[in-house]
């Protein structure tokens, strides 16, 4: 009797912890959806780029975007964070609209980055 007693708890114990364990879900990779870019650029004049950025979650919010132009290089990076004290329920993926000034003719190189991290380069040709 006592030993089908001890299995009946061991077997409880056992399908009581196993039942406890949630159900992780799963969590987006952060990336660049895409990116549209114009047929066509001309040095001295703005254009748009808009950029599309997937989110690990919806609670993930565009804090800051900066861009730092070397010569021909034009390097954007997008800072996320999470913001989980408040989170409704939306789209984890984000159209983010950036300037492009090339200031000379010639190739440029367009480099896209989240949280300092390089996702995507472009090379785009600027006429005069």
């Amino acid at each position: 009797m006592k030993t089908i007693y001890f299995l009946s708890v061991l077997f409880l114990s056992i399908t009581l912890t196993s039942c406890d364990k949630d159900d992780v879900e799963p969590v987006a990779e952060i990336n660049i959806t895409s990116i549209t870019l114009a047929d066509s650029y001309t040095a001295g004049e703005t254009e748009q780029i808009s950029v599309t950025i997937t989110k690990p979650t919806p609670c993930h919010l565009l804090e800051e975007e900066t861009v730092i132009v070397n010569g021909r290089t034009h390097s954007y990076n997008f800072r996320l964070a999470d913001k989980a004290e408040v989170c409704v329920q939306m789209t984890q993926n984000e159209t983010v609209t950036v300037d492009f000034e090339p200031a000379e003719a010639g190739e440029h190189t367009l480099n896209f980055s989240i949280n300092g991290e390089l996702f995507e380069t472009r090379t785009v040709t600027v006429t005069e």
